[in-house]
């Protein structure tokens, strides 16, 4: 009778995420090819549907019995404060110089802004809990005896979050840009995943996340101008690399055995 009962259970689950995966694909169908392509059918298009594929993958890691949120105290606080310095990389996509000399400027009405700010975080929630909470714990779970496993896992994940992006393509991006932002996405996406290692907390890379987007998206989405100059490029190459010989050093302080916290079956 238990095992009918799981099954039943089982099946249903399957069903709701079969049910929210098609519902996606449709609504992003629908909003790419048949919709008016505005400004705000858009922030609101990404909105919807980026929340309903994170809680898609969401139901996956806990049907995976993935632990994403972690309390250990005195040890989450100091993984807190370890990772810190990754809002450099944050602050530093807001366009400030650009901003204060006037070459760029923000313009658009305070709902735009609004949306814009659900936006960035929906679409944080959505590829943090796809890529580090369901993709990077799916790969981690029998590769993570050894450092050089570890290393591994990361890079592929990340350089699948990097590509994922190409389908900005589909959108009429500019392929360059594309480029560019395959690249970018995919330090990004390695920097994620070793937050989420350390705080092992699922929500401080969904933070780090949607600031990201919001600071470096703002100008591009709701402003006017050129957010790029000599002094900006100069201080992002320097913080890029000073932050990642940061993780790249809590990567080489990390014990591999701390990643048994994200399984529930193996505790």
């Amino acid at each position: 009778m238990e095992e009918k009962r799981n099954n039943s259970k089982l099946e249903k689950s399957d069903i709701i995420l079969g049910l929210i995966l098609i519902f996606v694909v449709i609504y992003e169908l629908i909003s790419m090819f048949l919709l008016d392509r505005t400004l705000l059918i858009s922030l609101i298009n990404m909105s919807v549907t980026r929340v309903l594929a994170g809680v898609f993958f969401l139901l996956i890691a806990i049907k995976r019995k993935y632990k994403l949120v972690n309390f250990e105290g005195k040890n989450s606080l100091l993984g807190l404060v370890s990772i810190l310095p990754c809002f450099l990389v944050v602050i530093n996509n807001l366009p400030v110089i650009a901003l204060v000399n006037k070459d760029a400027a923000y313009d658009a009405p305070l709902h735009y802004l609004l949306l814009f700010i659900l936006q960035c975080i929906a679409i944080g929630f959505f590829e943090e809990i796809a890529f580090r909470g369901v993709f990077f714990l799916m790969f981690l779970k029998t590769r993570r005896n050894t450092k050089g496993e570890l290393f591994k896992v990361i890079l592929i994940s990340s350089v699948v979050f990097g590509m994922y992006h190409i389908f900005n393509l589909l959108e009429g991006a500019n392929p360059l840009g594309v480029l560019m932002q395959v690249g970018y996405s995919a330090l990004i996406g390695a920097m994620c995943a070793m937050i989420f290692l350390i705080t092992k907390n699922i929500l401080i890379p969904i933070i780090i996340h949607a600031g990201f987007d919001f600071c470096g998206t703002l100008i591009p989405t709701l402003g006017k101008g050129s957010i790029w100059n000599t002094p900006t490029v100069i201080i992002t190459i320097v913080i890029a690399v000073a932050v990642f010989v940061y993780m790249l050093c809590l990567f080489i302080k990390f014990d591999v055995r701390e990643t048994d916290c994200f399984y529930k079956d193996l505790q």
